[in-house]
């Protein structure tokens, strides 16, 4: 199961060249995901996803991140939840500590994220997208 993270850009320093640690506040009990082949079969694809589940959590453009494998700690849980909005794709990754949150904010590549944008579509985000903040 691959899970996606909405991104916010607004979380991005410029002075740090990185995301701030904001962008993986929870949510509840845990950091909030969603799974990628049920938001596929609700809303066709993760950019439609986005815009209808987490739009004031996702930001304008919304932009997400694929949790690649090994990303997240062992010592950590999973379980489903449904979202504030009504999605039942969503769930909360539990047991983070502040160390995991700071290591997964430096891990957190933007250039690993995906932009959705009205007129391209989803396309990889690139640093001159951050210097430009779309």
């Amino acid at each position: 199961m691959a899970l996606i993270r909405a991104i916010n850009l607004r979380y991005w320093d410029k002075r740090l060249d990185r995301f701030q640690s904001l962008v993986f506040s929870g949510y509840k009990n845990g950091l909030s995901v969603f799974d990628s082949e049920c938001a596929i079969e609700r809303s066709e694809n993760y950019c439609s996803h986005l815009r209808r589940f987490y739009g004031s959590v996702a930001g304008s453009p919304p932009c997400y991140w694929v949790i690649p494998d090994g990303a997240i700690p062992d010592h950590c849980g999973f379980k489903w939840t449904l979202s504030d909005k009504g999605d039942d794709c969503h769930g909360e990754i539990t047991g983070l500590t502040k160390a995991d949150i700071a290591a997964l904010t430096k891990r957190l590549d933007p250039t690993g994220c995906t932009v959705c944008l009205e007129i391209e579509g989803a396309r990889p985000l690139t640093r001159a997208d951050l210097l430009h903040t779309l």
